[in-house]
């Protein structure tokens, strides 16, 4: 049975491999998304790259959880270095 820390250490593994997905797709799309949607919020699917965008981050943030429900999420301000908050949503 994995002990805490390792479950934790693995944990931290995840919440980074998304983040670098999720701001490799972001790159790609991002000369597109910023000149229309600058200072909107971005909930991208690091698995398949499919993204939403919206002005309300709460919406934004629903609206991604059922359509990427089960999938690693990436949410970020369009325009904006890095993640909002530091990390990615993940699965909530």
């Amino acid at each position: 049975m994995a002990t805490l820390e390792e479950i934790s250490r693995e944990r931290a593994k995840q919440v980074r491999a998304s983040v670098e997905k999720g701001e490799a797709w972001y790159k790609k799309i991002a000369a597109e998304v910023e000149k229309k949607y600058h200072g909107y919020y971005i909930v991208i699917d690091v698995e398949t790259g499919e993204y939403l965008v919206d002005e309300d981050d709460l919406r934004v943030l629903e609206l991604g959880g059922k359509k990427f429900a089960g999938h690693w999420r990436h949410f970020k301000r369009v325009g904006y270095p890095g993640p909002v908050y530091g990390y990615p949503t993940g699965r909530w």
